[in-house]
Order: C-alpha cells, then structure tokens, then sequence
C-alpha cells in the first residue's frame, strides 16, 4: 500500500495484452469474496473488458496490495493459482508508513498522531491490523512468507523510486520476466 502499485498498473495496462482491472479485487484477503468462488474472481478480472476484448490472450493480473501483508492469502494464492508471477514494489519503509498513516487520516480511520501510532502499534494491531503502518512495511517478512510457497524466480522486484525516476527502464525489465508465463 502506497507504494505505486496502481502507477505500476496504470502503466502495464498500455500494453495491449495486458489487463489489470481498475478497483482492488480483494479475493484473496477477503473470506467473503473467497467463499464465492474462483468463477467470482474470474468475473472481477474480466470485468473492465468489453465484450470483444474478453476473447483476446490477455495476461491478467490484478492490484491487491493487502496480499502481501494478510498471512492466509500465501496459501489460497498458491492454491487458486499455483503458476502465478509477482511483482513487489517497496518503497523506503519510513516513507511508505507515513503515507499509509496520511492515507488513514484522510480516510478517517485514524485520529491518532503518528508517533502515538508508531509506539502503540503492537497494541493497535491487534484491534485493526490495518493500523500497523510500520508492521507493513516490514517487507523481509512478507517476502519471506511468500518465498516458502513460490520460487524467487517467479518473482520480481521494483523500487518504488525507480520506477518513479525511470519508468521506461524499470517497466523494460519486466517483459523479461513475463516472456515464457502465462497466467
């Protein structure tokens, strides 16, 4: 989370066989969208296409930044979709945890302030584990529980400020990445 993961999108939707739909799926992170099914989530995934389009060889992907943070959704992605590839992007950890803080008050669901946050976060968590600003943004952690499931080469990492400064160069690598996958 506020990390470019939709500026990321929003660049791999120009390329005409990719498709990312617009919203945050949240099948994966959510018990009552992954109870519907993977037919529910096949349907999130289309549902930005057109008609004519839905026939096309799409890559899919999609936007859920919660994945990477919520323990159980290693397994269910493992399960529903044992081939599939990730791209990470991190961004300075104090920087992103601040502007999940900022994003949080803005939204309304904080009134803390920050430091307050930071130095009660253990007790925060446990309430609302969407108040641990600095908890997620913990990235060994997450990238670890991951790599206990998919193969490092299954993956790919960019830094946020990268792919800020020089997009063209960091979305080049990424084709590489994807060249012999199919999802």
């Amino acid at each position: 989370m506020k990390s470019g993961t939709s500026t990321l999108a929003d660049y791999l939707a120009k390329n005409v066989n990719i498709h990312i739909p617009n919203k945050e799926v949240h099948y994966f992170n959510n018990d009552q969208n992954y109870n519907k099914g993977f037919s529910w989530y096949e349907e999130q995934l289309y549902k930005d296409l057109d008609e004519d389009s839905k026939s096309n060889n799409f890559i899919f992907g999609e936007k859920t930044p919660t994945y990477s943070y919520q323990a159980n959704c290693v397994d269910r992605i493992k399960e529903v979709i044992p081939e599939v590839k990730l791209i990470w992007i991190f961004r300075n950890p104090v920087k992103r945890s601040f502007s999940n803080y900022v994003h949080a008050v803005r939204k309304g669901s904080e009134n803390l302030p920050f430091d307050e946050c930071v130095r009660k976060e253990e007790k925060l968590i446990q309430n609302n584990i969407f108040r641990g600003y600095v908890e997620r943004s913990k990235y060994s952690d997450q990238v670890e529980r991951f790599l206990e499931k998919f193969a490092l080469k299954d993956m790919h990492f960019l830094l946020f400020e990268d792919l800020i400064n020089n997009p063209e160069e960091e979305l080049n690598k990424i084709p590489v990445f994807f060249r012999c996958c199919s999802i």
